[in-house]
């Protein structure tokens, strides 16, 4: 797992409960508020709740209050020794 993936766990190595809004349309239903800042972000895991989760967590600490035009991939093995993979991507915004 990449320094990336660790970023949403706490002291003990387990997911630390995150909020924050995952859009899969491209500009988030907010009315009135400005995007002032967007990034792409991801999460990779071989679970795809924990990939999501893991993208949330990245978006959060690095100050995002959304993550919009979330997309999945999922990666199949080719053989016996890759593991199952997704990852789940967007832009986190930042509202001003």
């Amino acid at each position: 797992m990449t320094s990336r993936g660790r970023r949403g766990r706490n002291a003990v190595g387990r997911l630390r409960r995150v909020t924050i809004p995952l859009y899969t349309t491209d500009e988030p239903p907010v009315d009135g508020q400005t995007v002032v800042a967007g990034w792409l972000e991801w999460g990779q895991s071989s679970d795809l709740s924990r990939a999501l989760h893991i993208l949330a967590g990245n978006a959060i600490n690095k100050g995002a209050h959304a993550v919009v035009g979330v997309r999945l991939m999922e990666e199949r093995p080719t053989s016996g020794f890759e593991a199952h993979r997704y990852t789940a991507y967007g832009t986190a915004v930042r509202f001003g």
